[in-house]
């Protein structure tokens, strides 16, 4: 025989199956009780030693500390899940979001929000249009990896091999550079970009090599 009780908390209605001692408050409101308790008990801990809460900060640091020491991959594990968890509870709450098509490159990519000024795949799409839009320039979208198949990942400056793996801000990492710089009137298109080192690219500057 099941027994209909409220919660003294929030009033909402509980199911009481009969056996053993009957509950008082939902799983939610448990939850907010004990956190209140547990935060009542540091307050009297904080009046009573001033050296509490340094003692505790202290601890949570070194166990943050050998933890990480320990495995490596902890922090990033952490960010993925947290940023999982976001992703599947916003979707919960607003539905799927829709693909775009990148203003920069022109590859589709799921954007985190919503908002409509989200047009770029990636911080590099949308500084290269920036800086595009500031030099006033002729530009058409590609694909930086479609660029970097193209020319075999070899550097068109120095002729070497581009290492796949390397990223900024390694020397020897792959990056877009224009034959003819965007500040003498280049474009940026397929046909005036190649692929080439950082390193070189930097080096070389706004100069036509």
């Amino acid at each position: 025989m099941y027994a209909q009780l409220r919660c003294s908390g929030c009033g909402v209605d509980l199911v009481y199956a009969g056996r053993g001692r009957p509950p008082l408050r939902c799983a939610q409101c448990r939850r907010e009780r004990d956190r209140e308790r547990d935060r009542e008990r540091d307050r009297r801990r904080y009046r009573t030693d001033p050296t509490y809460r340094d003692r505790k900060t202290r601890v949570r640091a070194a166990a943050l500390r050998a933890r990480y020491a320990s495995d490596p991959d902890y922090r990033a594990r952490k960010i993925a899940e947290w940023v999982a968890w976001t992703n599947r509870r916003r979707d919960a709450l607003w539905g799927p979001r829709e693909p775009r098509c990148c203003v920069g490159c022109g590859a589709k990519f799921v954007p985190g929000t919503r908002h409509r000024a989200n047009k770029f795949c990636s911080r590099r799409c949308r500084d290269r249009i920036r800086y595009i839009t500031k030099r006033d320039a002729y530009s058409e979208p590609y694909d930086l990896r479609a660029i970097y198949e193209r020319d075999d990942w070899v550097c068109g400056l120095c002729g070497e091999r581009i290492d796949r793996l390397s990223r900024a801000p390694n020397p020897r990492s792959a990056s877009i550079d224009h034959i003819i710089p965007l500040s003498l009137g280049g474009d940026d298109t397929p046909a005036n970009v190649q692929a080439a080192h950082l390193g070189c690219n930097l080096a070389k500057g706004n100069r036509v090599a």
